[in-house]
């Protein structure tokens, strides 16, 4: 009895799954999700790059502007995932849920995983 219950719930779990992620919507904020790691990646690589090769005060006034371009990236990813939640009815309720579980959740997952003394 206990396999054949497993077995229904896998199954209707993956149908569940399966229905999910066809949605047009689900692509769709894919999509912007992927798109703003890609904005994000070509302009903070630069960025990155000479931060890690500089030494002294440069790394510091490096470190100020990745930290800035970090946050206006940040927000840019906040300004397409709500204004698709707005594109499509959505409750602003459901956007705070939907930012607690695709960012915050994880980071919280990594940053409990740093060592005391980074933390």
């Amino acid at each position: 009895l206990f396999v054949i219950v497993f077995v229904a719930w896998n199954y209707a779990l993956h149908k569940v799954i399966e229905w999910v992620v066809n949605a047009p919507s689900v692509q769709v904020l894919s999509s912007v999700a992927y798109m703003d790691f890609v904005r994000g990646v070509v302009l903070l690589y630069p960025l990155v790059a000479m931060w890690l090769l500089s030494d002294g005060d440069i790394s510091q006034h490096v470190s100020v502007v990745l930290i800035i371009l970090v946050a206006l990236v940040l927000l840019l990813y906040l300004k397409d995932t709500f204004l698709f939640f707005v594109s499509k009815k959505i409750s602003i309720f459901y956007w705070i849920l939907y930012l607690c579980t695709a960012i915050l959740l994880p980071l919280s997952f990594l940053l409990h995983l740093l060592p005391e003394q980074f933390a």
